[in-house]
């Protein structure tokens, strides 16, 4: 057994030196004091056998199990829920089969049991296999108590867990079931066919005090919930009761999972004021009664991800929206839906405070929403039936080539309902605008030889004596959608209105307007005109976009108050156009991000990086310390803690972070799709005015170690730009070098 002293923040800090004289920009006399407390011991624990035996007798300190004698996985965890953590657990490769059925919260039997702060780290996801045999145990494989606040869980496959019926505790979480306030991590895990009534992969069921449940590089596949028609969750179930509770999944992947109720991939429920971010990630291939892809209640944000091939038998192929949310750079794809909304369900259900506020509900940003099925709405449906305020806004998206079909409904709709509409959106009261957006190829099938009296290849508006509906758009592409029987020739149908709609129309292409009117100001619109629209394909960027032909009416032909970018981030140069592509557009030349490695040690050979700023206007940045997560890109010796120190070109420090979860803006540093994937690491995020800064990155209690220091521009619309980045630290060989 190994014991090291813990080097958390248990310690005291004093004396940082300045280097103003030794760096273009760096602080003077910088003294910071922290309160100490005493020091934990810890624990590290070497798995030496894939047996399934208890630990003989945890008091002793010693793993050795009964009656092999041997440090089994089961073990290793009694012992390290005897002792105070954090404690760590090395398992070395190989599968882990759990035999010893029963419930109970010691890790006795059934499932491991974690009562204390704990790392258990494998040899990797396709190495160590944790096995739940739940058809024997009928147990889920891992359960976090709630005396528990940090635990890492890395490099390991969790399958086959069970948790349908316990006499102990909640049921669900078939892999791993969480409560309480912990803080969970997650990287290189596999999570597969693991079953419950909740949570088929994951449940984190978090107390109001707290909580973060944190998927890096992690896969949730093949999982199911499983209650009778009301599982939610199949491959991970949240539950956020409070602002202080939290989740992220970013590069991970979430697909092949099953809820017999809502959110096939993920359902998260909770607090209004919580908060959950998905980012460089895909979610797909998932079946549910409703919510395919993700079952949501919760304000979500969403970057930079794919949602494509999730199928539900009622609403939101890929997405069910009960609560806010906010997509960008994201694509919904051949996703399919039994009713309503095959890319995307969206119903608020309450008011946003304050009251008299605008309602932004549903925000999509420079994304596609393409190929989607349903009935009604076959990219979105926007339900403003409970808030009638409740608005959709997309902005530099497209939506083209989704449909509706299906037979026409028995018995027939109520009076003025169409049998199936709204090939890409169908508004059912509520609000939307669309900006510099294109709205194309989108269809109704009519159905053969039985037509279903469908109607609104793009748009479907409705409005009655009982609701209103609004409608604006500028500078968007409504054109080349259609109804049709495949059959004989389809028929143009850009838009149907049914009741009376208010709304804006300016700068828009419509190419047709029979069965679409809007009581209101319009300007600038062409109508009747093929706009020449390329394929659906990739045109630059990252998300497919349709081109924009020469000789394309839409041409030079928007208002002056279109984005500078197109939904590529590509620059409108002069005019521009009409819709979510630039003719013409061009590359932005500006460097996303940039960075500098080195080994950074104590006193003057702490790790400095140099930043400037050029141009005009504040620049939206996040620099970050990266250490611990070096690891993964097969770093052996990383700085495990490291802080930053941002300071201004007179050396005078701006600001400080160390561990970016216990920055006052931690939700603006989720929301920007950047976060550290450890949370030892740390990150500011800031605006800074053009001119030279300087970033130091140290250890906690002198650490040592390679790290990694970088600047993101958040905003490169803006006029000022990131200019360059120059590194000082101590030179060495082989992995050290700078």
């Amino acid at each position: 057994m190994q014991r090291r002293i813990n080097s958390k923040s248990h310690q005291p800090r004093c004396g940082r030196r300045a280097f103003a004289k030794r760096a273009s920009a760096l602080a003077v006399g910088l003294i910071f004091v922290a309160l100490a407390s005493p020091a934990l011991a810890a624990n590290t624990y070497v798995v030496n056998s894939t047996l399934d035996e208890p630990d003989a007798d945890p008091s002793t300190g010693v793993c050795s199990s009964t009656p092999s004698g041997k440090c089994t996985l089961r073990a290793a965890i009694m012992l390290a829920n005897f002792v105070a953590g954090p404690n760590t657990i090395t398992v070395p490769s190989g599968i882990y089969l759990l035999t010893r059925p029963g419930y109970d919260d010691d890790a006795l039997v059934g499932d491991l049991d974690i009562k204390h702060d704990l790392t258990i780290q494998g040899a990797g996801s396709g190495a160590t296999i944790i096995d739940g045999n739940g058809s024997v145990t009928h147990d889920r494989v891992f359960q976090i108590l709630s005396t528990v606040q940090n635990v890492t869980l890395s490099g390991m496959t969790i399958r086959n867990g069970e948790s349908l019926n316990s006499t102990v505790g909640v049921i669900g979480g078939g892999g791993l079931y969480i409560e309480g306030a912990a803080q969970v991590h997650l990287s290189d895990v596999i999570f597969d066919s693991n079953t419950g009534q909740n949570g088929g992969g994951i449940y984190a069921n978090f107390s109001s005090m707290g909580g973060l449940l944190e998927l890096d590089h992690v896969i949730v596949r093949a999982n199911k919930a499983i209650a009778g028609g009301v599982g939610a969750g199949g491959g991970v179930f949240a539950h956020l009761p409070s602002s202080l509770v939290g989740v992220t999944v970013q590069a991970s992947q979430v697909y092949s999972n099953t809820a017999d109720g809502t959110g096939g991939g993920i359902y998260v429920d909770g607090n209004s004021t919580s908060r959950w971010t998905i980012s460089r990630s895909e979610i797909y291939s998932n079946t549910a009664a409703s919510g395919g892809g993700i079952g949501n209640f919760v304000p979500l944000a969403m970057f930079d991800s794919s949602l494509h091939d999730n199928h539900v038998t009622f609403d939101g192929g890929a997405m069910e929206a009960f609560a806010p949310f906010y997509i960008l750079r994201t694509t919904l794809n051949a996703n399919s839906a039994g009713r309503f909304g095959g890319g995307i369900w969206s119903l608020q259900t309450a008011l946003i405070p304050p009251p008299g506020s605008v309602q932004n509900f549903a925000d999509i940003e420079e994304s596609t929403l393409s190929r989607n099925s349903a009935k009604y709405g076959g990219g979105i449906y926007q339900d403003g039936f409970i808030v009638n305020g409740s608005l959709l806004t997309l902005t530099n998206s497209t939506v083209s080539g989704n449909t509706v079909a299906g037979a026409a409904p028995s018995p027939a709709p109520s009076p003025g309902q169409p049998g199936i509409g709204g090939g890409g959106i169908f508004m059912y009261y509520g609000q939307a605008q669309l900006l510099n957006t294109t709205i194309a190829k989108n269809r109704v099938f009519l159905g053969f030889p039985h037509p279903n009296g469908g109607i609104g290849g793009g748009l479907y508006i409705h409005s009655d004596a009982n609701a209103s509906a609004t409608f604006t758009a500028q500078n968007s592409v409504i054109a080349n959608n259609s109804r049709g029987n495949g059959v004989t020739l389809d028929t143009l149908d850009d838009g149907f209105t049914q009741g009376t709609v208010t709304g804006q129309l300016a700068f828009d292409l419509i190419q047709t307007t029979t069965n679409f009117f809007i009581s209101g100001p319009q300007g600038g619109n062409i109508v009747g005109q093929d706009p020449l629209l390329g394929p659906l394909q990739n045109n630059g960027g990252s998300t497919q976009t349709h081109a924009l032909l020469p000789g394309s009416p839409a041409i030079n032909a928007a208002n002056s108050n279109a984005p500078a970018r197109d939904q590529r981030n590509y620059i409108r140069p002069d005019a521009p156009d009409i819709g979510a592509f630039e003719f013409g557009g061009t590359i932005p030349v500006t460097l996303a991000n940039i960075s500098a490695r080195a080994f950074g040690q104590t006193g003057d050979n702490v790790m400095i990086g140099g930043l400037i700023i050029t141009g005009g206007g504040q620049k939206k940045v996040i620099v970050r310390a990266i250490g611990p997560s070096l690891v993964n890109f097969g770093i052996t010796n990383p700085l495990q803690d490291p802080t930053l120190e941002l300071h201004d070109g007179t050396g005078a420090l701006i600001t400080s972070n160390d561990n970016w979860m216990d920055a006052p803006n931690k939700q603006a540093i989720i929301d920007s799709g950047l976060a550290p994937s450890n949370n030892l690491e740390s990150a500011i995020l800031t605006s800074l005015n053009p001119g030279a800064y300087t970033a130091i990155v140290r250890g906690v209690n002198n650490g040592i170690g390679i790290a990694l220091v970088e600047g993101y521009d958040l905003d490169r619309t803006a006029g000022s730009k990131l200019g360059n980045i120059s590194t000082r630290a101590f030179v060495q060989t082989g992995d050290n070098v700078m």
